[in-house]
């Protein structure tokens, strides 16, 4: 995610870096040069008669309405998808919070919630945790685990049987563990939220239709425009096609929160905060010792 100064307008407009310009630019070029070809065809070889624009005004009220329903889908993606990663930093506050505070097993659980937000990352980009986990979980362990299609579901079940060792000693009460097993349990829920935003893209056909509609309207707009305006027909092409391309782009882009892309979620961060709170109060059970 690109962390910007939302006040500050001209550094807004005349960014590059996470703007959707490099994916716009080939296909911006493409429409140009047809607009090019059509004004000299129409100044040196045969005038392009004037077509009426009726049609490919109505046609573009409904293109509009279609990129900003695409838009609205791809946001709520995004949305749902950091309001589920917010659930899971309190869950996982809350279950360090729990495991430090009522039992001697800060440290342990401290590194399998570590462990189990940094799996979920990789889980949602499909790649391998491996390295990243190694320093928060013993290897015999960490074999298991990664044997496993689902890492963090794993880890998620190991913190269970954790917390089912600890009602076994006594060291905790059943009403304590009925809340730690909420937590966990939470923390499946926004991983389940997150799997399927994941596994359920905007339906092919929809998002099919809109890119050749998209297409069709832009790449017959020059036919409409340049016969009538000239060059100016030609600039006014350009100018449409950029503004449509950029919010079909936009949608595209932030569908798919999970990923690295520069507007994604700043999972990393997400991971870091996790990481140092639970580490933090892991460290807290030794200082207060007395509130065992």
């Amino acid at each position: 995610m690109i962390k910007y100064e939302t006040k500050n307008w001209s550094k807004t407009v005349f960014s590059y870096h996470g703007t959707i310009l490099s994916a716009v630019f080939p296909r911006l070029a493409v429409i140009g040069g047809l607009c090019l070809l059509l004004q000299l065809f129409s100044l040196y070889v045969f005038k392009i008669p004037k077509i009426e624009a009726l049609a490919h005004s109505l046609l573009g009220v409904a293109l509009g309405l279609l990129l900003v329903f695409r838009n609205n889908s791809s946001y709520d993606r995004y949305w749902e998808g950091r309001k589920a990663w917010g659930g899971i930093v309190n869950a996982s506050r809350n279950l360090a919070r729990l495991v430090s505070a009522y039992t001697g097993a800060g440290k342990t659980f401290s590194n399998l919630i570590t462990a189990y937000v940094i799996a979920l990352k990789y889980h949602l980009r499909k790649e391998n945790s491996e390295n990243e986990l190694k320093k928060f979980i013993d290897g015999q362990q960490l074999a298991y685990m990664l044997k496993q299609n689902n890492v963090p579901l794993a880890i998620a079940f190991y913190m269970s049987c954790q917390i089912n060792a600890m009602l076994k000693s006594k060291e905790v009460t059943i009403n304590q563990i009925v809340v730690m097993e909420g937590m966990v349990s939470e923390l499946l829920n926004h991983q389940g939220v997150c799997e399927r935003i994941l596994n359920t893209p905007i339906p092919f056909c929809h998002a099919s239709h809109i890119s050749q509609l998209l297409c069709f309207y832009l790449f017959s707009l020059p036919f409409v425009l340049i016969p009538t305006g000239g060059w100016i027909g030609m600039a006014a092409s350009l100018i449409i096609a950029f503004g449509l391309l950029g919010i079909e782009a936009a949608g595209v882009e932030i569908e798919d929160p999970f990923g690295t892309d520069p507007n994604d979620l700043p999972i990393e961060d997400l991971c870091r905060t996790v990481e140092n709170n639970t580490a933090f109060l892991a460290d807290m059970q030794g200082i207060h010792r007395d509130c065992l």
